[in-house]
């Protein structure tokens, strides 16, 4: 029932109440989407599609005459940016327990770090599959909080069949995490039956969450952007330009066709092989619209330039005759540099707190053995430098004990070898033939 007060609606609060969430929830869809866009940008699975749209006339028919331009920028842009994962970080652990992959993680991580610079805020989740630590990158979900609006005290994400598996049963399922609660839910919000977890309880210990919230940008509320949308917003300038340059190459080549003096009805024959009859007083030629294609370049360049400058990174074009050295390098990118050690200083929490959470899966899943204390060195990010210079600083390091001649090997080739040992029995080894083939070299003289 409706009640007025001066002739105004007084609406009960649960009317106003599910207004406000109906809001809350368009709200939260639409920003949901655009970071989808912005996820297919970065694969390079929508750009065609969003170049195509600003080329359509009233009538809905979009142009063929040329192919829709299809550059990835975004790509780009997101893996030069993101250094933190760059190389694999050294936790100073010598051995860990079987069925944890460093290796595994650190490749997610670099990933992680790459979507986080694009989208913004997302979840990491550490779980156990097949006996083995592995981990998922959640984007696309709903938190619920308590008394901190920054800190979420149960999650609810989505989890659909894989696409790719035509077998599977593609029914909407949900994933509800919670202190007290763990339970995957149907399309209708009923918990599905969990003969392993029959009451739906948390089964990490003191109602542990296994999520970590990466937020790389600060701002007031829990949801922030990334990096992302004025990327995708020159990426699409720069698609529209290239599609028109392409246009302007093909009509400037091949002219547009002009005809005067002749009713809809005249018939004209054109060809190499065809003489052009035409209608007295008419006329036929081909007029080429001048293409601009210095002032185009230009253009496009500048759209470049800029949104790289934003970001703290800067274009070198291959025309421009440059070869900047190791220190040209740096000073142009001190920008990008300063906001990796911010970058660094979050990923350091995100890492650590990450590590708490595997503790806890790992134990609730009863994986033997136990993850090891651990510290978190990242890499630090190097230039080019000429041979000469490397092998000095090598030498350098070397003699004064800032490295071991096992790194040097690592570094040179980080995927031959599984262990700092066997990279050790190698340089033995080499240095054995070497005094050996020196010894002879000797005696034959």
């Amino acid at each position: 029932m409706i009640t007025f007060i001066n002739t105004l609606p007084q609406l009960p609060r649960e009317w106003m109440r599910e207004m406000t969430l109906l809001q809350k929830a368009r709200h939260h869809t639409a920003f949901m989407q655009a970071r989808g866009t912005l996820l297919d940008a970065y694969e390079g699975s929508n750009l065609e599609s969003l170049t195509r749209g600003y080329f359509t006339n009233p009538k809905g028919v979009v142009q063929s005459s040329v192919p829709n331009a299809n550059q990835n920028i975004i790509d780009r842009a997101i893996r030069r940016i993101a250094l933190v994962y760059k190389r694999q970080p050294n936790y100073g652990v010598a051995a860990w327990p079987k069925g944890y992959r460093p290796l595994r993680r650190w490749q997610f991580m670099k990933e992680a770090e790459r979507i986080a610079n694009l989208i913004g805020t997302l979840l990491i989740k550490p779980v156990v599959r097949d006996g083995q630590m592995d981990y998922d990158l959640i984007w696309d979900y709903l938190p619920y909080f308590d008394n901190d609006p920054l800190r979420p005290t149960a999650i609810v994400y989505q989890v659909t069949a894989p696409s790719a598996d035509l077998s599977r049963d593609a029914g909407l399922e949900w994933v509800l995490w919670s202190a007290e609660h763990h339970a995957v839910l149907d399309s209708n919000g009923r918990p599905k039956p969990n003969p392993e977890n029959p009451d739906n309880v948390n089964p990490l210990p003191g109602g542990t969450l296994p999520f970590v919230t990466v937020n790389l940008r600060s701002g007031r509320e829990y949801w922030r952007w990334g990096y992302g949308q004025p990327l995708l917003d020159a990426n699409i300038a720069i698609n529209v330009a290239l599609t028109e340059m392409r246009l302007g190459v093909r009509y400037s080549m091949m002219g547009q066709w002009v005809v005067t003096g002749v009713n809809e009805d005249t018939k004209i024959v054109k060809g190499v092989d065809q003489t052009i009859m035409l209608p007295a007083g008419a006329t036929l030629e081909a007029i080429s619209p001048p293409a601009k294609m210095a002032e185009a370049v230009a253009y496009i360049r500048a759209e470049l330039e800029n949104v790289f400058a934003n970001i703290g990174l800067s274009v070198q074009f291959a025309d421009s005759g440059d070869q900047p050295s190791g220190e040209s390098l740096k000073i142009r990118n001190i920008e990008l540099l300063e906001r990796r050690e911010d970058d660094v200083a979050h990923w350091r929490q995100v890492d650590d707190d990450l590590y708490e959470k595997e503790q806890a899966v790992w134990k609730a899943a009863g994986l033997p053995g136990t993850l090891p204390p651990r510290r978190t060195n990242f890499a630090e990010v190097e230039f080019p430098i000429t041979p000469r210079e490397e092998r000095a600083r090598h030498d350098w390091d070397l003699e004064r004990g800032l490295t071991a001649i096992t790194d040097l090997l690592l570094a040179r080739n980080p995927d031959g070898f599984a262990s700092a040992e066997e990279a050790l029995t190698q340089v033995r080894s080499n240095l054995a033939v070497n005094r050996s083939v020196s010894a002879e070299t000797v005696k034959s003289s």
